[in-house]
């Protein structure tokens, strides 16, 4: 089971497998990847895997709550203000749906 506090980069290469990497070893991998490739953002850093896992978990559906418990935020203020544009957007889609969403209330009874 996931805990919040489970490490996301660990090693899997040298001494003892599924350690958590330093987070300057982190950095290093990560400078290092961004100057193979250099059409990644200049700002691009470890943290944005973050807001990407957090971004498709709220546009897969999943409740508020799950993600703001997955990420560790204390509050869920702080998730919602984070990711305003993400909810806003599912909020949109789910408007823009509705004829499909009410058609499948018919197929359930």
């Amino acid at each position: 089971m996931f805990r919040t506090r489970d490490p996301i980069f660990v090693n899997l290469f040298r001494g003892e497998f599924g350690r958590p990497l330093r987070p300057e070893t982190i950095y290093d991998w990560i400078n290092g990847f961004k100057r193979r490739h250099p059409l990644l953002p200049t700002g691009w850093t470890p943290h944005w895997f973050r807001h990407s896992h957090a971004t498709a978990l709220l546009l897969a559906g999943v409740p508020e709550h799950v993600v703001q418990r997955r990420l560790g935020h204390s509050d869920i203020h702080t998730l919602l203000t984070t990711y305003a544009h993400v909810t806003e957007d599912a909020a949109m889609r789910a408007a823009a749906d509705w004829k499909s969403l009410t058609a499948r209330w018919g197929a359930a009874a």
